[in-house]
């Protein structure tokens, strides 16, 4: 949130139209998150939308320097954990490098019954954070209550991805 605010008072004197743009955004994005704070899924359809808008944000910062590529078809019955792919996106950008030299490209799909995010690691140099994986250990917990298909985390030397299981209504 802070990163945006900064953002967004640097675009006030460079580029209103795009203020105004960011704002909007901005603005959806908070209303999605207090209007599902409360809701243990919501549709994949919904939350790839609230994405949009959340990239949306980081491309305004990062420019070229971040790409994030969503390929990702679903129906109506398909759901997710709020937020969860905000999140994965969020931990991709705090430990990763996001340069011109080296920007990040973040990958969204579709692989059976899972959501496949991935990048490429580069991890910041002197950054000061070790990830404690708290994050995606609380997002294993709540998958674990609606699944028994866990979530599924492969790391190497190259890349970094985590599968979600794909929830469906009853």
């Amino acid at each position: 949130m802070f990163n945006s605010l900064n953002v967004l008072s640097e675009l006030v004197y460079d580029d209103q139209k795009l203020a105004v743009s960011f704002i909007h955004q901005f603005s959806d994005i908070y209303r999605y998150v207090l209007d599902k704070r409360n809701e243990d899924i919501v549709p994949i359809e919904e939350e790839l939308k609230f994405i949009a808008k959340f990239v949306f944000l980081l491309k305004t910062r990062f420019d070229e320097k971040l790409i994030v590529n969503i390929d990702l078809t679903t129906s109506k019955d398909e759901m997710i954990i709020p937020l969860a792919l905000q999140l994965l996106i969020e931990n991709a950008v705090k430990h990763n490098e996001v340069s011109k030299s080296f920007p990040l490209c973040i990958n969204i799909k579709r692989i059976g019954d899972f959501i496949a995010v991935s990048n490429k690691i580069r991890l910041k140099q002197n950054s000061g954070e070790d990830s404690k994986l708290i994050g995606i250990n609380n997002l294993k917990q709540q998958f674990k209550y609606f699944t028994e298909t866990p979530v599924e985390i492969d790391s190497n030397s190259e890349y970094f991805i985590v599968r979600l299981p794909i929830l469906k209504t009853i």
